[in-house]
């Protein structure tokens, strides 16, 4: 007999609502919120002061209640979370801070300091949530208000070519709606509620709070609260905070209980070495503070990430640190506490010391408390993830540790068929068979022998001389003759079927959509995919795909018409590919004369917008890129080519010896945003218009940054910017891009150092194991695609990209009907060339030998 599910009391409630006022108001659900609308036809306002009123769980059904006896007879605009658990998301990681408590928004048109001081009056004996973007009715009260737009005003900003909310000044200009604390209100409106200072309780002593904590930087922040560096009493210390009615249950509990807990079990490990040292617990007005020890060190994740990018891969020293993990856990539960919530984010190592840290979900064994409920995708089993079992999130961290990557391919996809495939491509070689026994067996596979606790200790010894098609499932190899090719048409012909033409700005499913991004960029637009379209047609030779990258290319200049202050003109941020791809789909002959006058004419229109920065994705050397590809494929614009080289060779600076072009403040050594693309621009453009000073830019800046490399395994990279330890191997940052760069400058001089230096680059990717993610880039695609570029004249790199290739297979899985992978972050696969399945694609078509190069280079070779 299937179970009966008892209805949300949040849908139940608007429901009832609903066929109350089924006269007056038509209610829409959304996948986050219900929807009140007035059916009285009158003009709405698109901006002014809203009210939001904050509720907790358990509270929440009698609030809306409430608020709707106040609202409903008004006949305004309102909107409620469609749940308890959207209400409780609201409040919870990762939901930005600037979005926290707000149950209910109301829509007022007049009267607003009298309407919220109806809704304080019905609401004002509950405890709920603090909505930090606001300014609140009176102290204590569950009513906010702000100034913002009523329906979405946005622009994409001039500087970060990205989506921002704005609103219109009283002189008609689009400003930025700021969505911060302590900003209710812009400039130019008076508040109805005046800014309180925060009164805090007269206590002896000095510094924050009066108790003697000086805060010295923050380590990070989130909807629940922050965690600070800070002395306390002289003493490095770490400062967590909980806000009140953040990470809420439904048994009343919010991050303040569970910081409380916290407290009550670090004290309990107290003097063991296992924990930070406890040193305060205390309430400040209506949130929760603990002061910790602060432990030197890193987080597992952290450690991982940097041997990953920095070290040979090593059996031993992973094992030896798996055996550390275990033993943690072990001597933690010897003293009567249970991690509920492990993954490699709460452990601390700091050389052969390893600890538990954010120990808000963790619990005493007999304690007659309920459990928190929290955990971490991958490291929970999938099929009963509020379930902790330690035994389980070992195997998941000893996957991490041992793989180099999380057990997770998203919360549709089933990781155990995958494991087979995914230990085989990313466990290290020579690593003893028994010591992914226990990672078989706990995360989904067969295990060739039973599992002991001692089986990684064991395992260290042994590898001391080796160190020396349903939904969401893996894909068989076999299947088709060609999979690349069959794997990539699928993906193509669903976009192509799935495209709605007369939906506006983006013509596939919403949840493809490339949220804050251009929707006609090539990072993760329409641009990316007229791209991927070429690629299709170089692979198979179906004039089609020339055919749809015709259409999709005339639909994305219809519906983006190019309006200087509004159109971001970046290569990749922006809509400065698009002449690019017209040149490329005139050169496959189709209709050549009319895409060559076609990317002219939409380039001098993008010649008239104002270019902010420097850079390859935003700035002027993207923008002359694509010049200078369009003048080797029509023979004009050598003009524009040399103006925009003027341009730059006045921009440069120098930071700490390497030429330098900053954005927004900050020097970067990488390609896509710093001092590496733009010399890339500089060789290319300086040989199209016979430019030495330009092309002696670049081979100085190439020099520069070689001279700056830091050791990664076997070979060399690059940190993100001057005085940073952060290094990757991708094509945004790292031995992939700056690797770009000292490949065609190798080239162009016959220097054997700056050709050294790309075969070093190469190896930093070979030698350890980079993982951002799959896609081009931060992640393996991009990699492989600069592996395959030093191919050519070095057999190793080939057999590079083939274990990239291998990777990628492992990850793949089928979704709707086509063969996908994860996208950078959490959310379902997208379509976006750089940052989504696409672009994996176009790798492993170029892997198999059907593509012939990356997108948006050139090649020394072509004049113009």
């Amino acid at each position: 007999m299937r179970r009966r599910v008892a209805p949300d009391p949040i849908r139940r409630e608007a429901g009832e609502i609903a066929a109350s006022c089924a006269d007056t108001y038509t209610v829409r659900g959304e996948p986050f919120w219900w929807h009140f609308d007035p059916v009285a036809d009158r003009p709405a306002r698109r901006q002014g002061w809203k009210i939001h009123v904050s509720a907790s769980p358990q509270h929440a059904p009698e609030v809306l209640r409430r608020v709707a006896a106040v609202v409903v007879p008004l006949s305004l605009r309102w909107k409620a979370a469609r749940s308890i658990d959207k209400l409780m998301d609201l409040s919870s990681p990762p939901s930005p801070l600037t979005q926290s408590g707000k149950f209910i928004t109301i829509y007022p048109e007049s009267d607003v300091e009298s309407l919220a001081a109806s809704l304080d009056a019905v609401t004002r004996e509950f405890d709920a949530p603090v909505v930090p973007s606001d300014r609140r009715f009176r102290p204590h009260s569950n009513v906010y208000l702000r100034y913002g737009a009523f329906v979405g005003q946005s622009v994409f900003d001039a500087v970060e070519q990205s989506l921002k909310y704005v609103l219109v000044d009283p002189s008609g200009r689009r400003v930025e709606d700021r969505r911060a604390p302590g900003v209710a209100a812009p400039d130019w409106i008076d508040d109805l509620v005046p800014a309180r200072p925060r009164a805090f309780l007269e206590r002896p002593g000095s510094g924050l709070f009066g108790r003697e904590i000086v805060v010295q930087g923050v380590l990070r922040q989130s909807v629940k609260g922050g965690v600070f560096r800070v002395l306390h009493r002289g003493v490095p210390a770490v400062l967590k905070e909980a806000r009140i009615g953040t990470t809420p249950d439904r048994l009343g509990r919010d991050s303040r209980t569970a910081l409380r807990n916290e407290w009550q079990l670090l004290r309990a490990l107290s003097g063991s070495g296992l924990a930070p040292e406890p040193l305060a617990f205390f309430h400040q007005e209506d949130n929760a503070y603990l002061v910790q020890e602060f432990l030197p060190g890193r987080t597992l994740r952290a450690e991982v990430e940097r041997r990953n990018y920095r070290s040979e891969v090593s059996p031993v020293s992973l094992l030896e640190l798996l055996a550390g993990v275990r033993r943690l856990v072990r001597e933690v539960e010897a003293r009567g506490i249970r991690l509920l919530d492990l993954t490699p984010n709460n452990i601390m190592v700091d050389g052969s010391r390893l600890a538990v840290i954010d120990l808000e979900h963790a619990g005493l064994v007999d304690s007659p408390e309920p459990p928190f409920v929290a955990h971490t995708p991958g490291y929970v089993p999938p099929s009963a993830p509020w379930a902790a079992d330690t035994e389980y999130a070992l195997a998941a961290i000893g996957h991490y540790v041992l793989t180099g990557i999380d057990p997770f391919l998203g919360r549709d996809v089933g990781y155990a068929s995958h494991l087979p495939a995914v230990l085989d491509a990313f466990a290290p070689p020579g690593l003893d068979a028994t010591a992914l026994d226990d990672i078989r067996t706990r995360l989904g596979a067969v295990a060739t022998a039973p599992v002991a606790d001692s089986a990684v200790e064991e395992a260290v010894a042994g590898s001391a001389v080796a160190d020396s098609a349903v939904a969401g499932s893996p894909v068989a190899d076999s299947a088709v003759a060609d999979s690349p090719v069959a794997e990539a048409v699928e993906a193509g012909e669903e976009l192509v079927r799935l495209a709605e033409w007369d939906r506006h700005p983006w013509p596939w499913p919403q949840r493809w959509a490339p949220g804050s991004m251009h929707p006609a960029s090539f990072m993760a637009g329409t641009a990316g995919i007229a791209r991927y379209y070429l690629d299709l047609w170089e692979a198979t030779g179906d004039e089609a795909w020339l055919k749809h990258t015709d259409k999709l290319l005339t639909w994305t200049v219809e519906n983006n018409p190019v309006v200087p202050g509004q159109t971001p003109p970046g290569l990749y941020f922006g809509l400065g590919s698009l002449p690019w791809l017209m040149t490329d789909l005139a050169k496959a002959g189709h209709e050549p004369d009319l895409w060559h006058r076609e990317a002219l004419r939409f380039a001098d229109e993008l010649a008239a917008i104002d270019v902010h920065g420097w850079d390859i994705t935003h700035g002027w050397a993207g923008v002359g890129l694509a010049r200078t590809a369009l003048l080797r494929a029509t023979g004009e614009g050598a003009d524009e080519v040399s103006k925009i080289i003027v341009r730059i060779l006045a921009g440069v600076s120098t930071k700490d010896g390497i030429p330098a072009w900053p954005n927004n403040g900050s020097a970067f050594h990488g390609f896509a945003h710093g001092s590496a693309g733009v010399a890339y621009f500089l060789l290319h453009a300086g040989r199209a218009v016979d430019d030495p000073v330009a092309v002696d830019l670049a081979v100085a800046t190439g020099r520069a940054l070689l001279a700056h490399a830091m050791p990664a395994a076997k070979g060399l990279s690059w940190p993100h910017k001057p005085n940073s330890d952060t290094v990757w191997s991708h094509w945004c940052n790292g031995a992939a891009g700056v690797g770009v760069l000292l490949h065609a400058l190798a080239q162009h001089t016959g220097d054997d150092d700056l050709a050294r230096g790309a075969i070093d680059a190469g190896r930093a990717i070979t030698t350890a194991r980079p993982f951002g993610s799959t896609c081009r880039c931060h992640g393996l695609a991009g990699d492989g695609d600069f592996l395959l570029d030093l191919a050519a004249d070095h057999e190793e790199f080939h057999e590079g990209a083939v274990h990239i290739g291998r990777k990628l297979d492992a990850l793949r899985f089928r979704d709707g009907f086509a063969v996908k992978w994860a996208p950078e972050g959490l959310g379902v696969p997208r379509p976006d060339y750089m940052r989504g399945y696409t672009g994996v694609h176009a790798f492993r078509l170029r892997l198999a030998g059907h593509v012939a190069r990356s997108p948006l280079t050139l090649r020394l070779e072509e004049r113009p």
